[in-house]
C-alpha cells in the first residue's frame, strides 16, 4: 500500500440524536412552548431570568438515558401543588 491513503470514516453507531426540543410548563417555561432546533451548535443568550437555565435542565432530561440526571423534581414544575395526603 505504499504511495496510497487510506480514510476510515467512523462508523455511524446509530445513537440516538435529538434534532429539536419543545419545552412547555416547565421550571421558569410557561404555558407558552418554546421550540429550539437543535444543529452542531447551539449558542443560548440572553438576559437574566429568560429560561436559558431551563432549556439547558430540560435537554439534560432528555438526554440523560435513564441515569440519575433524569429524575424530574416537584422544582421543575412550579405552580404545581402536590397533594400527599388528606385529612379526615
Amino acid at each position: 500500500m505504499s504511495g496510497q491513503q487510506r480514510t476510515i470514516e467512523p462508523l455511524n453507531q446509530g445513537r440516538p440524536r435529538l434534532k429539536q426540543l419543545i419545552i412547555q410548563n416547565f421550571r421558569g417555561i410557561g404555558n407558552h412552548p418554546v421550540t429550539i432546533e437543535l444543529d452542531k451548535i447551539v449558542v443560548l443568550v440572553g438576559p437574566n431570568n429568560i429560561g436559558k437555565s431551563s432549556i439547558l435542565r430540560a435537554y439534560e432530561v432528555a438526554m440523560s438515558e435513564g441515569s440519575n440526571e433524569a429524575i424530574l423534581l416537584q422544582d421543575d414544575f412550579p405552580g404545581v401543588w402536590y397533594i400527599t395526603s388528606l385529612s379526615p
